[in-house]
């Protein structure tokens, strides 16, 4: 006789302890037999990852492409771009020109402060309707946030693509 899952009902052999469709463990007298192999805080062997517990990697997350030298030894030019709009971007390219670590946080600041000029210009040339200026001060705030969270990844050692110019990160290094 076959049974099924507790959890979701779905049919499993009899020797199986997980269910194949959910992943959940059922329980049984055999698995209190498997000694050392088996790990109750997690309900898992300790030996066995689940098919669906696959490491997650941020395609986005640069950091690794630099040297970790050139990080530690310019985060604080790396951050002005994000903090210090087009006079950081200026101030960082003169302080580290040949920083890597640099070049690329300063590519991120330009890519979201252009995104930002073309948005107010859309802004004002149709100030006369109620949406638009409305849509521009959301997107201006969205710019603001997305250059604190980079600041914030600057000062972790991190080279994220920020989310608002995650479209245009084929022309990254």
């Amino acid at each position: 006789m076959m049974r099924t899952c507790q959890k979701c009902g779905a049919p499993m052999d009899d020797g199986a302890i997980f269910c194949s469709n959910c992943g959940y463990q059922n329980a049984s007298a055999e698995t209190a037999d498997m000694g050392g192999s088996y790990s109750p805080s997690y309900g898992q062997p300790s030996y066995q990852t689940p098919p669906y517990a696959q490491p997650v990697y941020d395609i986005y997350d640069k950091t690794a492409s630099f040297d970790p030298k050139d990080i530690s030894e310019n985060k604080l030019y790396a951050v002005l771009p994000y903090l210090f709009s087009f006079l950081g971007v200026i101030a960082a390219g003169i302080l580290a020109p040949k920083s890597e670590y640099v070049r690329f946080h300063i590519k991120q600041a330009l890519k979201l402060y252009i995104m930002q000029a073309f948005a107010l210009m859309l802004t004002a040339l149709l100030c006369w309707t109620l949406l638009v200026p409305f849509a521009g001060m959301i997107f201006a705030l969205a710019v603001i946030i997305s250059c604190i969270v980079a600041a914030v990844q600057v000062c972790s050692g991190k080279a994220v693509i920020p989310v608002l110019t995650r479209k245009f990160s084929s022309l990254d290094v």
